[in-house]
């Protein structure tokens, strides 16, 4: 007997994730906000140890879709802030 396979079904939120490895957006991200000391201060904000974040460098472990959203909410988040702040200024 063969096992019926579900294909993956794409929802809208899925058009916001890369074809590229999704580390290669996260590191994307994290040099862009935070600079060359990137890898920690991501790992705080988006609530994980920054070990994972360097396993996912070192090809030991892979971000998850889920992973890759909160690293984009994140730099959403600090970008809306920005602007508000630049916004506010006389």
């Amino acid at each position: 007997m063969s096992e019926a396979r579900l294909a993956p079904v794409e929802t809208a939120s899925d058009a916001l994730l890369p074809a590229e490895p999704y580390i290669v957006s996260i590191e994307r991200i994290g040099r862009a906000r935070y600079g060359d000391l990137w890898v920690g201060k991501l790992a705080y904000d988006i609530g994980l140890p920054h070990q994972t974040v360097r396993r996912w460098l070192a090809g030991t472990g892979s971000p998850t879709p889920f992973d890759l959203k909160c690293v984009k909410l994140s730099a959403m988040h600090h970008i809306a802030r920005v602007i508000r702040a630049v916004e506010e200024t006389p």
